[in-house]
């Protein structure tokens, strides 16, 4: 296990905390996406405490819910997983042409036009950290409407 300063726990234990009373039911989106796309842990996974509760490589699913509830966690859960085939910079890039295309009310207010190719190339140049692509990942899968 990483070791930590003092002051550093105290500010991960306390973060944890707070994203423990708002991020059960995140929690529990990213356990039951795992039953539906493949999801391993891109690290170790530990207990503020120092329990190890999850081993790199590991598949998750939602099996492990109740598990990971009874933990206040380290970092927020979604630091240390990766999905496979999730939201991408490419897919936003794609996403936008559709409702660009599919609302005309969009196509006028954003001007597109000649300038349509350049908005999706921006799109797709963008740099998304892992965090946020497993964020809108779970988002995406869970309520994708």
């Amino acid at each position: 296990m990483p070791t930590l300063s003092n002051s550093d726990a105290a500010l991960f234990e306390k973060q944890a905390r707070r994203a423990l009373d708002v991020d059960i039911h995140y929690l529990t989106s990213v356990t039951e996406m795992a039953d539906v796309k493949e999801v391993v842990a891109r690290e170790e996974v530990f207990s503020a405490n120092g329990i190890k509760l999850i081993d790199k490589g590991m598949a998750i699913g939602s099996e492990l819910r109740e598990h990971l509830l009874n933990h206040i966690l380290l970092k927020p859960i979604d630091q240390s997983l990766a999905v496979k085939d999730g939201v991408c910079s490419e897919l936003l890039a794609e996403e936008a042409s559709r409702l660009i295309h599919s609302k005309p009310y969009l196509h006028r207010l954003l001007g597109c036009g000649k300038d349509e190719l350049a908005s999706g190339e921006a799109l797709r140049q963008l740099r998304l950290q892992e965090q946020l692509k497993f964020k809108l990942t779970v988002t995406r899968t869970r309520l994708p409407w």
